[in-house]
């Protein structure tokens, strides 16, 4: 379900494995929901875990399981009934917190997911397996509310050498960054993720961006408009092309209005002379796709 985030199941499994479903063979129950959840049958596995829960409805680990599958099943609003409930009997538990916060996102509640992915941050030192998905957790939920703290999720990011190499962390600074203003800090950012993919569409389209909107170089925004547009065709993405020619033609206008030789003296305009277009709808800052 979920190809940016390397969640792995192990630590909630093996803290399942010491205790739990007691009668009627525990351990054969748990050891084959533990199967169907690493080998991807989650409705296999919401059945066994619920069989757990019958014989131990009070276990805040068989909840979190339970709610695990429930989520991956694409039942979410069970998942996050089952995942709350865990949380609020456990609320000091690492697994509770961070598989509720992850629920949440799931379900485009980012302002609510921070509360619990914050909590699981603070406990990130004990479980260092996963300490990455929190940070990427975090710091997708600061970019779709757009908030500062995500900069401080992102630069530890980059502190693990797998993403260290991936351009989705150098992007999100990048866009971060340039929803403070920050655009020199954008303009590195985004450079650094082109480093990483030379052919990024959105990484392209963003430098294109900041180029046109905020640091007002048309050459070089046409340059990056272009790039990301072949980026785009090369993709197979349509969205967003129409925009883009349509912002290149713009600009070709404008930089032809504007051309030194071609000005007219001040407070004249020759009569055959293109109007100045009206503020086109300019591409935004994207991201990019999940698992690019």
């Amino acid at each position: 379900m979920r190809s940016v985030f390397a969640i792995g199941w192990g630590f909630l499994v093996l803290a399942l494995l010491t205790g739990g479903c007691s009668p009627v063979d525990p351990e054969v129950a748990l050891q084959q929901a533990a199967t169907a959840m690493n080998t991807g049958k989650w409705k296999e596995a919401v059945a066994l875990t619920q069989r757990c829960l019958r014989t131990s409805p009070a276990d805040a680990k068989l909840k979190i399981m339970h709610g695990v599958s429930l989520l991956e099943a694409e039942r979410k609003d069970d998942a996050l009934d089952m995942l709350e409930e865990a949380v609020l009997q456990a609320p000091d538990d690492f697994s509770a917190q961070y598989f509720y916060g992850l629920a949440l996102v799931e379900c485009a509640r980012f302002g609510d997911a921070m509360v619990p992915l914050r909590k699981a941050y603070e406990q990130r030192e004990a479980h260092p397996e996963v300490a990455p998905d929190v940070l990427i957790l975090l710091s997708r939920c600061c970019l779709e509310q757009n908030l500062d703290e995500g900069i401080r999720y992102l630069l530890q990011l980059r502190s693990y050498r797998a993403f260290n190499r991936r351009p989705e962390v150098y992007n999100a600074l990048g866009i971060l960054y340039l929803n403070r203003r920050e655009y020199n800090n954008a303009r590195q950012s985004f450079l650094m993720a082109m480093s990483k993919d030379r052919e990024n569409p959105a990484v392209l389209q963003n430098l294109a961006v900041l180029y046109d909107q905020h640091l007002r170089d048309p050459a070089e925004a046409m340059r990056y408009y272009r790039a990301a547009l072949r980026g785009k065709q090369l993709a197979s993405d349509s969205t967003g092309q129409d925009e883009i020619r349509q912002r290149l033609k713009d600009l070709a206008r404008e930089r032809a209005v504007q051309a030194p030789d071609d000005t007219p003296p001040t407070g004249t305009q020759p009569d055959d002379a293109p109007a100045v277009p009206a503020p086109p709808r300019k591409p935004a800052p994207t991201l990019p796709k999940k698992g690019a």
